[in-house]
């Protein structure tokens, strides 16, 4: 599934294009094992603006002092930011962690858009665009969750992907190049998305991700889920086997907690022998579609992220079997 706004054509050969989004992963032999660092939470900041700030109204006094952050991205150039930690997820999946300038930076990106990252490989300059799972209330760094397309993998692609083998090789302290925003799909507090320039309020919102297509999503859930409370929420999620869901404990901890307001429904095509599964087993269907996304009226919003073959070959017709108009959903 390809993370991210409007969705690259798929290259046919990963290996020389460079239109492709690319969904990375890492040999598992040089990847850490260790879990994810803790994310650092500025302490005392706001309490200490707030005290040496002159004395105002009451009522301004009882606002929270706002920090005014550096913000990294910028349209106008590249920022250079190191790796500082890395994780296998999968046999081919990576989460990579990547500082910002400085421990206050905020990322910049809104909410549903997407960056791109850049790097020589093998003396060539070589780019992707890819969706983080970190959101700008992460100070610091930024996130992102990558397949890897390793060489030999796939006979119709013997070479692999260029950069997601490039991503796979990285240490601590090698460097990419990131530059953005990019995107046509943003959320904004207050039940509002744009799609295409076009602002949208709704009500009940589906997503349809495949594989690493949680990515564009995740961010939304973590954003939505905080600040629009009346939004009712559905994601079905489609993996070739349990242990390739991504992100799962994160999924499960957003549905209890939030359990009046989102709900997660997991699709793989098998299950292992002697394994417990108690969601669906096989392909996204308009029955799966029918029974776990909101219904085709007025408000309801779907978002489709994953391969050419799930988006276009089964969930589009799928969804206007089922009567959503072609303006009642959107594919990252």
């Amino acid at each position: 599934a390809t993370p991210a706004a409007k969705r690259a054509p798929v290259e046919k050969n990963p290996a020389t294009s460079t239109a492709r989004v690319e969904k990375a992963t890492v040999s598992t032999a040089a990847v850490e094992k260790a879990p994810a660092p803790s994310v650092p939470v500025e302490e005392g900041a706001a309490a200490a603006v707030a005290a040496s700030a002159p004395v105002q109204t009451a009522a301004a006094q009882s606002a929270p002092a706002k920090v005014k952050r550096p913000v990294t991205l910028s349209k106008r150039g590249k920022t250079s930011c190191p790796l500082i930690w890395k994780q296998a997820l999968t046999h081919n999946t990576i989460r990579l962690r990547f500082a910002l300038p400085t421990p206050d930076s905020t990322f910049g990106l809104p909410c549903g858009f997407h960056v791109l990252l850049s790097a020589k490989v093998d003396g060539k300059l070589v780019m992707r665009p890819y969706s983080p799972v970190s959101c700008n209330e992460d100070y610091g760094f930024f996130e992102l969750i990558v397949k890897v397309y390793r060489a030999g993998a796939n006979p119709k692609y013997p070479d692999g992907g260029v950069f997601s083998q490039f991503l796979d090789t990285l240490k601590e302290g090698d460097r990419v190049d990131v530059k953005g925003p990019l995107g046509h799909v943003e959320y904004t507090p207050s039940h509002f998305f744009q799609v295409h320039g076009e602002t949208r309020r709704i009500e009940r919102l589906g997503f349809i991700c495949g594989g690493t297509g949680i990515t564009p999503v995740y961010p939304l859930l973590r954003q939505m889920l905080k600040h629009s409370p009346h939004v009712r929420i559905s994601l079905l999620f489609a993996n070739v086997e349990p242990h390739d869901i991504l992100l799962k404990d994160e999924l499960d901890a957003f549905a209890t907690q939030y359990s009046t307001q989102f709900s997660v429904r997991y699709a793989v095509q098998r299950v292992p022998e002697n394994q417990t599964w108690s969601h669906s087993v096989g392909y996204v269907t308009e029955e799966l579609i029918r029974e776990y996304l909101p219904q085709p009226t007025d408000g309801t919003l779907v978002g489709l992220c994953g391969s050419d073959r799930m988006v276009e070959a089964s969930c589009i017709p799928a969804l206007r079997a089922l009567g959503y108009k072609d303006t009642s959903y959107f594919v990252f």
